[in-house]
C-alpha cells in the first residue's frame, strides 16, 4: 500500500506509460478499481516519471528514472 504525501489517502494507482492494449480485460477492469493510471504514451528518456497517482487527489509521486 503506497500513501500519498500531499493528502495521506492510502489510494493510489500504479502509472502505466506506453500505449495500452484496451481489448486486455483485466487491464481494463485494473483501470475502472483504481489499481492502474495511464501516465501516456510519450516516455523522455532521461527524465524521472512517476509511478504512483493518487486516486482522492490526483497527485504522482514516487519517481523512477527512464533509461
Amino acid at each position: 500500500m503506497k500513501i500519498c504525501p500531499v493528502c495521506g489517502s492510502k489510494s493510489s494507482a500504479e502509472i502505466m506509460y506506453g500505449y495500452p492494449d484496451l481489448s486486455n480485460e483485466q487491464l481494463s477492469k485494473d483501470v475502472r478499481d483504481g489499481k492502474v493510471a495511464f501516465g501516456g504514451c510519450d516516455v523522455v528518456v532521461g527524465v524521472e516519471q512517476p509511478t504512483r497517482r493518487c486516486n482522492d487527489c490526483g497527485n504522482e509521486f514516487e519517481y523512477m528514472m527512464i533509461e
